[in-house]
C-alpha cells in the first residue's frame, strides 16, 4: 500500500494485507483490471500490472462517482 505502514495491524502472526477488499470475481472490476493490464506504464503511473495501488484506486472510485453524478438529471 501506498507508503502505510502496516506494522500496527499485525496481531497474531496475520497481516490484515492478507485479506482481499475488492471482489476479484465482480464483472466490473474484471473488467477494469483488464484494461489496466493493458495500459502503457509510461503514460499511466502504475499501469500494466496485476494489482492497483492505493492512490490507483482512489483515483478511479472518484471518477467513477464524478461520472455517475454528471449523468444524473435534476
Amino acid at each position: 500500500m501506498n507508503d502505510v505502514d502496516l506494522s500496527t495491524f499485525n496481531h497474531g502472526g496475520m497481516n490484515i494485507t492478507g485479506f482481499r477488499i475488492v471482489d476479484a470475481k465482480n464483472h466490473t472490476v474484471r473488467n477494469f483490471l483488464s484494461e489496466w493490464k493493458k495500459q502503457d506504464p509510461k503514460m499511466v503511473e502504475g499501469a500494466g500490472k496485476n494489482v492497483i495501488s492505493v492512490r490507483t484506486n482512489v483515483v478511479s472510485d472518484v471518477s467513477w462517482q464524478l461520472s455517475v453524478f454528471m449523468s444524473t438529471e435534476f
